[in-house]
């Protein structure tokens, strides 16, 4: 019997990925935006952190190449890879570097 999720197997996995994986993703794509909006964090440093998460996410992808991993073992870090581009991307749309602050 399994102690938690975690152990549980899956089977009938949705094609679009791990659940609490883009869960994670979005919160934190709106906590960086939420520091960007309150000048907490510049759009710059923002996309900075996020290209150093894409970096990551390519060093994996390279050692799963040197093993010989199957498409159906990296499918899943090629989908971060283009989410963690994707808001690289949504962060690039608030300013070009600078913080993005609503008007009160």
């Amino acid at each position: 019997m399994p102690t938690n999720d975690n152990d549980v197997v899956q089977r009938n996995r949705p094609s679009s990925g791990d659940g609490h994986g883009q869960a994670a993703l979005l919160l934190i794509e709106c906590l960086i935006h939420g520091l960007c909006e309150k000048a907490a964090l510049n759009n710059a440093e923002a996309i900075s952190i996020v290209y150093t998460a894409v970096d990551a996410q390519l060093d994996r992808l390279a050692l799963a190449e040197d093993q010989h991993c199957r498409d159906d073992q990296t499918a899943p870090l090629w989908q971060s890879y283009g989410l963690l581009v994707a808001i690289a991307e949504s962060l690039k749309t608030n300013g070009g570097g600078l913080p993005s602050v609503r008007p009160v």
